[in-house]
């Protein structure tokens, strides 16, 4: 957050208006009949698997807003964690659905509502995580809410010269700086975009003897950096449930 009529003693409230509006220009600009809002929930599953698991972000309590107010960067023990609870009610009271569930990240709902919504609606999911490239197809696309764009398949091959579908397998290759998941050795994004377009994806590449040569030394890493990128989606979603109500 960052601007220069925001005062650092009323952070709580500038975070909630600020995210309460662009939760409703969103929807305003895709003429949204339904929405979801999904938020992470408490102790994600991969934290089981993983203990390092995004050990990145900083610890509880250092604060998690950085804001830059009259050209000086102001550091606060606001936790984006405590926004949560007030943010649903928020949401509420503007007739828009959430979803929040322990174990679950955002990713997890946002994937599970595709599953579940892209038989009846055509579905569009706002964010700029990578791993969500994965459900792109004919009924679900992304949107960029900063650039205003459509992510489809074409903008995927564009980026990152593989399908939508080879997406998990690429993260396994690659890793993931921004959650901690370490990469495997070796492989930096044009390898992994060429040994993607030779062998189809990491399973394939295992049926072949060049492809086992490349990837049994690393197998373990393999296993542990699909089950942190693997987005479940168990969680089931009506469409009639996510019907954006009248404003309170």
């Amino acid at each position: 957050m960052a601007g220069k009529h925001r005062n650092p003693d009323n952070l709580e409230k500038n975070a909630l208006t600020t995210f309460l509006s662009s939760v409703c220009n969103t929807a305003l600009e895709r003429r949204a009949s339904h929405m979801l809002v999904c938020f992470d929930g408490p102790h994600s599953f991969r934290k089981d698997i993983y203990p390092k698991y995004k050990a990145n972000r900083g610890t509880k309590g250092e604060g998690s807003v950085l804001l830059k107010f009259d050209g000086t960067e102001i550091h606060t023990k606001l936790e984006v964690g405590s926004l949560i609870k007030p943010a649903k009610k928020i949401l509420t009271m503007a007739g828009i659905t959430y979803s929040h569930k322990k174990r679950y990240e955002a990713d997890d709902l946002m994937g599970s509502a595709a599953c579940s919504l892209e038989e009846q609606a055509f579905v569009e999911i706002v964010t700029g995580d990578k791993d969500i490239n994965y459900f792109i197809n004919d009924r679900v696309k992304l949107y960029n809410a900063k650039d205003k764009a459509i992510v489809d398949e074409k903008a995927i091959r564009e980026k990152w010269g593989i399908r939508p579908k080879q997406m998990r397998d690429m993260l396994c290759l690659l890793g993931d700086a921004v959650d901690n998941i370490p990469g495997t050795p070796g492989f930096g994004k044009d390898t992994a975009t060429k040994f993607l377009k030779k062998y189809g994806s990491i399973k394939k590449a295992l049926d072949t003897k060049s492809g086992r040569k490349i990837l049994m030394p690393h197998a373990s890493q393999l296993q542990l950096a699909k089950a942190l990128v693997t987005i479940r989606t168990d969680v089931m979603y009506l469409l009639e449930d996510l019907v954006i109500q009248d404003f309170d």
